[in-house]
Formats: structure tokens, C-alpha cells, sequence
């Protein structure tokens, strides 16, 4: 059975989370208006970039954040969960990517990760929106400063 036939399950993330990423949508700037699964996709490439360091588990309640149902629709939202899936725990090896409750949760790790760096960067940050751009334009062209 193909991955792409294998039955996903749907994305959680804790309560805090969720809160965090409607406080970044509601900031002025670049990612104002951005909607959770962006910003989830954005958070994660952003920490798998800059191999971001684990964080403390959330002690808040998980919340369901795309069903099921709805994941099944985003076919190219499942190809993203298994690139970033394949870049990090899956260490460069197609036959390790079999499992998609795995790669789901090693893409909510990572998108929690990168939560973490965009609170930091871009809601505390006086600067926040152009540091983002920066974020944005070193992580298209591959530069690490």
C-alpha cells in the first residue's frame, strides 16, 4: 500500500500552541491574516532549517487542528509532512517514511519548534516582521548566517 493511500490521521497541537499561532496570525506584519495550517508549515521548515533544539512538552491540552478528513484533502500539505518527515527523522531514507501517525508527529515537534523561534523572533521582537522577511529570504536561498 502507497503512503499517499495509507489513512492519515488528523493534526493536534496543544492548547498553547494554538494560541500562540493565533497571536502570530494577529500581528502586524508578514504573517498577519495567516491561517493555522501556513503558519504550522512555515513553523516547521523554519525549525528544520535551523535544526532547531527540542522543547519542553506542552502541558496543555491537545487540540484537534485539521481533521482527518480535511488532511486527506491536502494532498500537498501530506507531501510537506513527509519532506520535513524525511529531512529530519527520517535521516535522508524514503523506506523509513511508512508511517504517517509518525511523520505527523515528528512534523508537530518540529512545527512546535519553530513556534517557539517565531515567538521569539517575530512577537517579542520590536523588529519582528523584518526579521521574519530575513528568516524568509535566508531560508529560500539555502544561506545560513
Amino acid at each position: 500500500m502507497s503512503l499517499s493511500n495509507k489513512k492519515w490521521p488528523g493534526i493536534s497541537i496543544p492548547e498553547e500552541d494554538r494560541d500562540l499561532i493565533n497571536r502570530i496570525s494577529q500581528q502586524d506584519g508578514v504573517l498577519n491574516g495567516a491561517d493555522t495550517k501556513d503558519i504550522l508549515m512555515i513553523a516547521a521548515s523554519l525549525a528544520t532549517k535551523a535544526d532547531a533544539p527540542e522543547i519542553v512538552p506542552a502541558t496543555s491540552r491537545s487540540i484537534d487542528t485539521i481533521s482527518p478528513g480535511n488532511l486527506s484533502g491536502y494532498n500537498e500539505y501530506r507531501q510537506y509532512i513527509a519532506l520535513i518527515y524525511y529531512r529530519t527523522a527520517g535521516k535522508g531514507d524514503l523506506n523509513a517514511m511508512s508511517d504517517p501517525k509518525v511523520m505527523i508527529n515528528n512534523f508537530v515537534d518540529y512545527a512546535r519548534r519553530g513556534l517557539q523561534m517565531l515567538k521569539t523572533s517575530y512577537l517579542e521582537s520590536p523588529d519582528g516582521s523584518e526579521k521574519m522577511e530575513e528568516m524568509f529570504i535566508e531560508h529560500l536561498s539555502g544561506v545560513n548566517r
